[in-house]
């Protein structure tokens, strides 16, 4: 069930961020940490509207939520983190500054439901 979202800002070409997505779900396939494999999810969303501390039209920001349900430790969700953010940077363009962050979110799985068709 872990599902990865890429947030990222409108200054940021989208056919980046879909390369970038599949490169992170594939290296977090690679860490058998999604059984069965189809339980991985990802998404990337464009930002229309955000704010930059400083306010430079010019700034970007990618931030990634790797949503988990519990049982890894906090050294393995650190690493998967870390790897996913390590996949995405080489997708990122070099022309202008960007903010590459990322959180492990751990779902609660007395209330995490879910339902499968046609699998």
């Amino acid at each position: 069930m872990p599902h990865i979202i890429i947030e990222y800002t409108n200054n940021i070409p989208s056919q980046s961020m879909r390369a970038a997505l599949t490169d992170a779900h594939t290296a977090f396939l690679a860490t058998a940490q999604a059984q069965p494999p189809r339980a991985l999810k990802g998404r990337a969303v464009c930002l229309d509207t955000y704010q930059m501390a400083e306010g430079l039209p010019s700034s970007a920001f990618v931030h990634v939520t790797l949503r988990l349900l519990p049982g890894r430790t906090p050294e393995t969700k650190k690493s998967l983190i870390e790897l996913i953010l390590k996949t995405i940077a080489p997708h990122l363009p070099t022309h202008i500054p960007i903010s590459l962050t990322g959180e492990v979110v751990e779902m609660p799985a007395e209330t995490y439901v879910k339902h499968e068709f046609n699998f």
